[in-house]
C-alpha cells in the first residue's frame, strides 16, 4: 500500500481508514446476509482494518460508511446494505429496484455515527432478493470507511 501524505497544513484524523473491492465482483447469494470483502486498502492510518473489518483502538465517535453497488439486479428485487458491530445489526438501509427497464445497476449507501471502544468492530454485510445469485459492482462502487470525530 502507498503511504497517504496529507496536504500541507493539515492533519490525517486518526484513526482513519477507507478500504474498496479490488477488480472482481463478489457474488452474492440470494436472501442470504453476506459479508462484503474489501480487499484494497486505501488509508488505514492505525493498522485498525483488516480482513473487511475495522477495530479501532481508540474509544470514541465515528463517522462510518459503506457503499455496496450490485450489477444488473432484476426489477423490483431489492438490495440491503447492514452494518454490524460486534456481529449484530445497527443500521440496515434498502434500495429497491424500480427501473422500468428491467434489470439495472443498483446502489446502496450508509452514513451514519457510531459510538465505538476500543475493541468493538465493524463490518459490512448485504443481502439481496433476486431470486438467484447477484455479484458486486468492483473497485470504489464498493467502498468502507470511517474516521473519528471526537
Amino acid at each position: 500500500m502507498a503511504a497517504i501524505i496529507p496536504a500541507r497544513g493539515m492533519e490525517l484524523i486518526s484513526p482513519s481508514f477507507m478500504a474498496h473491492k479490488n477488480d472482481t465482483g463478489q457474488t452474492i447469494a440470494n436472501n442470504t446476509n453476506t459479508q462484503v470483502t474489501f480487499e484494497t486498502e486505501i488509508i488505514d492510518s492505525n493498522g485498525t482494518f483488516a480482513s473487511s473489518r475495522f477495530t479501532p483502538a481508540v474509544e470514541g465517535y465515528y463517522l462510518i460508511g459503506a457503499t455496496v453497488s450490485m450489477t444488473n439486479h432484476p426489477q423490483n428485487a431489492y438490495t440491503q446494505l447492514r452494518i454490524k458491530k460486534n456481529g449484530s445489526d445497527v443500521f440496515q438501509e434498502l434500495n429497491l429496484n424500480q427501473s422500468n427497464s428491467g434489470e439495472a445497476d443498483t446502489k446502496v449507501d450508509v452514513m451514519y455515527i457510531e459510538l465505538l471502544d476500543s475493541d468493538d468492530y465493524i463490518e459490512v454485510f448485504v443481502r439481496q432478493n433476486s431470486g438467484g445469485n447477484e455479484n458486486t459492482r468492483t473497485g470504489r462502487e464498493c467502498r468502507f470507511f470511517g474516521f473519528r470525530i471526537n
